[in-house]
């Protein structure tokens, strides 16, 4: 049995030695990474936990450019042709409030739409909410919401704004601005530059030397070049990342809900590899998805002010599992060395490198 996402507090704790070692190096990307629970999509690292990819989270074939627009439509198309009950976490973020935006803005009927949301999803922006969805959409209060999912019977199929953060390099890019110098993810990825930001976070010299040469494994696949530190962050969260934030809400709801992240879709994937951001700034760094719904609300003061900040509190009331098997098995206590792969990257990198 393999495990498909586990989140432990053994790994995060910087003070806990493992006897082995190959362990060891692995958890401390969790100093710069919280939820470094990662899944290689290239096929060809694999970590200390017997981790597997689904199929549907597989890296995509084909990249074609696309427009952040075009793939917000494609998708809220896609939704809508299903043809049943759907639903939208809406927390009031920029990432929601786009998909909202998106199902608004193919002009068909929406009244198999129901919102759900809570008093923070309002309070964080209440004029869309006065404006758009009050009394347009049907509303599922969250903790309702939950309720049911927590025991598969909500109808049809609901979507979150998961992915929204990683096909734009966040959170380890929010972590570079705030912690890093002034245009640093603009800096040439090479050894030096990532040695400086890890070793910012306390990570040691051999932890850093072997996560370099992952990273330069992988980046061999990329559908986009690793120029700068930028690509590196959204390398990180495009390629390892990717999966566990479809699977995520898994940790607190049943295995049969139909729980989708809006972003994780094949075009989101094409416009992601194309998109060169405005790294000027943390404010900038979503200016796409700020201005898809500036140019619908003419809201100008949201595109030049909304900062990009947690929107959790939708589902995280749910007691969280701390893993899941690949059958979507949780486990509340999660006995991760039964997991435990000794052929692992990590182990061979320490056979070549000793």
């Amino acid at each position: 049995m393999k495990l498909i996402y586990a989140y432990s507090q053994e790994l995060k704790d910087p003070t806990l030695e493992f006897p082995q070692e190959d362990i060891n190096l692995f958890k401390e990307i969790y100093k710069i990474d919280g939820d470094g629970w990662l899944v290689d999509r290239t096929g060809l690292i694999t970590f200390p936990f017997s981790e597997t990819l689904q199929d549907k989270h597989a890296m995509p074939e084909c990249i074609e450019p696309v427009s952040f627009a075009d793939a917000c439509l494609f998708h809220a198309n896609e939704i809508l042709d299903l043809n049943q009950p759907v639903y939208i976490m809406w927390s009031g973020g920029i990432d929601s409030t786009a998909i909202v935006v998106s199902l608004l803005k193919t002009g068909r009927s929406l009244d198999q739409v129901t919102i759900i949301l809570n008093y923070d999803s309002v309070k964080e922006y209440k004029n869309f909410y006065a404006k758009y969805i009050r009394g347009k959409f049907k509303i599922l209060p969250s903790e309702q919401a939950t309720l049911l999912l927590t025991f598969s019977k909500l109808d049809g199929i609901v979507f979150s704004g998961e992915g929204g953060d990683q096909i734009m390099g966040n959170p380890l890019a929010t972590v570079i601005y705030r912690t890093m110098p002034t245009r640093f993810l603009e800096r040439p990825f090479n050894l030096d530059n990532l040695r400086e930001l890890f070793s910012f976070k306390g990570i040691s010299e051999k932890s850093i030397r072997c996560w370099f040469d992952i990273y330069i494994t992988t980046i061999t696949r990329s559908p986009r070049p690793i120029k700068n530190m930028y690509d590196l962050v959204w390398w990180h969260g495009f390629n390892f990342k990717w999966q566990q934030r479809g699977l995520v809400i898994y940790l607190r709801i049943h295995k049969d809900a139909k729980v989708e992240p809006f972003y994780c879709g094949k075009k989101f994937q094409e416009w992601s590899c194309t998109n060169e951001p405005n790294l000027e700034n943390f404010s900038t760094l979503k200016s796409e998805q700020k201005k898809f719904i500036a140019d619908f609300t003419g809201d100008t003061d949201y595109f030049v002010n909304k900062l990009k900040h947690p929107s959790s509190t939708l589902y995280y009331g749910i007691k969280s599992a701390s893993a899941l098997d690949e059958n979507f098995n949780k486990f509340f206590d999660c006995p991760l060395m039964n997991f435990y792969n000794p052929n692992n990257s990590f182990s061979k990198w320490l056979i070549t490198n000793h």
